[in-house]
């Protein structure tokens, strides 16, 4: 959707008439975020292959994985741009396991895929919460599903069997780039969805069909709020602003604010900045 459209604040950020807060913008609602560490311990089996590919082999590897998780998470937590919160690593070893991750209050599953059976991670990305898949190659231990997980999820995203997990899904070894990027797009999604915003001078696209359709894909997978405001009625609110005194005192204790906040822009020295910052005071409701 092209045009003008200002963003309103998120559920968690409700509009308010009050003196705008020194420093940057606010940064959304924090990410809840819970690691799971898929495993299976080896069983000996007479007569029979019983061992897979892994570096987890006993319970003591897997206690150890575990306090290798929790300190990369922290840094995973401290070098982001974003408010994440980190729950603290839950183990899936059973089916038990695995319904209980699946069935948790978070935003988003972050899975170490180190072993264990395909329904585990299977039942996981039904859960309807976003996926991420990260798998060990140089970074730990080996994880058994380093080695099968891009191929099964390249011929799930063939057969369309699983939706909700593909190759896209999946990080090898590197937090920084690929995981921290996912968890960063899943903190746009949540602090976008469900939120209100003003298009001024209405909805525009490059098509036809972008402009027809567009409003209701953006209200159906995101449930925005879209307030079309009208030039003409954007002219009037402005004007009837710069008609209120104290809208417009307002403006000039507020210019120093928004200006200290980290921008591209430049304040002009002749004021005219606080003659621009009234503007939002046509919107509120």
């Amino acid at each position: 959707m092209g045009g003008l459209v200002a963003a309103a604040a998120t559920p968690a950020q409700a509009a308010s008439s009050d003196p705008l807060p020194a420093g940057p913008l606010p940064p959304g609602t924090p990410l809840r975020v819970a690691p799971l560490l898929a495993y299976a311990i080896p069983q000996p089996r007479e007569k029979t292959s019983w061992r897979s590919y892994g570096g987890l082999k006993t319970r003591e590897d897997v206690d150890a994985e575990v306090r290798r998780l929790e300190q990369e998470l922290k840094t995973l937590v401290a070098g982001a741009e974003f408010p994440i919160q980190m729950a603290p690593v839950q183990l899936v070893g059973s089916d038990a396991e695995a319904a209980a991750a699946a069935a948790a209050e978070t935003d988003v599953l972050l899975v170490f895929a180190s072993g264990g059976p395909q329904h585990w991670l299977e039942q996981l990305a039904a859960s309807g919460k976003p996926n991420i898949l990260f798998v060990r190659h140089r970074s730990g231990p080996v994880y058994l599903w380093y080695e099968i997980a891009t191929g099964d999820c390249s011929a799930r995203a063939r057969t369309v069997a699983e939706p909700n997990m593909t190759v896209d899904d999946v990080v090898v070894d590197e937090y920084g780039r690929r995981a921290l990027a996912g968890c960063g797009r899943c903190t746009d999604w949540k602090n976008t969805k469900g939120t209100k915003c003003l298009a001024i001078g209405g909805l525009q696209a490059y098509s036809k069909p972008g402009t027809e359709q567009g409003p209701e894909q953006a209200k159906q997978r995101w449930g925005m709020d879209i307030i079309p405001v009208t030039d003409a009625d954007l002219v009037s609110g402005c004007k009837k602003a710069r008609d209120d005194a104290a809208v417009m005192q307002e403006a000039e204790q507020q210019a120093p604010l928004c200006s200290a906040r980290p921008t591209s822009l430049s304040r002009p020295s002749d004021g005219s900045w606080s003659r621009r910052s009234w503007s939002s005071a046509c919107f509120r409701t």
